[in-house]
């Protein structure tokens, strides 16, 4: 996405990936390229757009499964400290009941 100036003009050029190859395409000059540039921001800033929006939903995300993880830890404490006072205990990460 360039203006270059060559010989007697100004024209524009749009550089995309079309095969995992980048190509530039030579897109003209004057009015008709003013248009190709606005409508090329205009793709570009929707993008941003929604890469910020993926990137919110992806934050709220992770927030909810911290807050679950923490959650988690605390029962899983909560039921081990329960099954130690009921008599049970750990054996190779496996509750057993205590032999008498």
């Amino acid at each position: 996405m360039a203006w270059a100036t060559r010989g007697n003009g100004t024209y524009y050029y749009r550089n995309r990936r079309i095969g995992g190859k980048v190509v530039t395409q030579y897109v003209g000059s004057g009015y008709s390229a003013t248009l190709m540039q606005m409508l090329d921001e205009h793709e570009r800033q929707d993008a941003a757009q929604k890469r910020q929006a993926w990137q919110a939903v992806k934050d709220n995300e992770e927030q909810l499964d911290a807050m679950l993880d923490e959650v988690t830890a605390l029962v899983n404490a909560y039921a081990g400290a329960m099954l130690l006072v009921s008599g049970y205990h750990l054996h190779k990460r496996q509750w057993r009941k205590r032999r008498e």
